[in-house]
């Protein structure tokens, strides 16, 4: 079993011992493609930190628009 938990920009993903040892991987994937992982092991908690901020709004004519930051 693995479960999320996190504040504001962190990630952080636990793992039971239900997890088996280096058979899967947790991670942070982004359009499709895999960014940032570890091995996932029992009984742990990984922690991914966001690197960067961003808004990303979607506009009324099924647009986005992205600024830096946050509001």
């Amino acid at each position: 079993m693995v479960w999320f938990t996190g504040e504001v920009s962190v990630l952080s993903v636990s793992t039971d011992t239900t997890t088996a040892f280096n058979q899967a991987s947790i991670g942070i994937g982004m359009s499709g493609s895999g960014t940032l992982a570890v091995q996932a092991q029992p009984n742990m908690t990984f922690f991914h930190t966001a690197f960067f901020s961003m808004n990303a709004t979607i506009n009324e004519d099924g647009t986005w628009t992205v600024t830096q930051g946050l509001d």
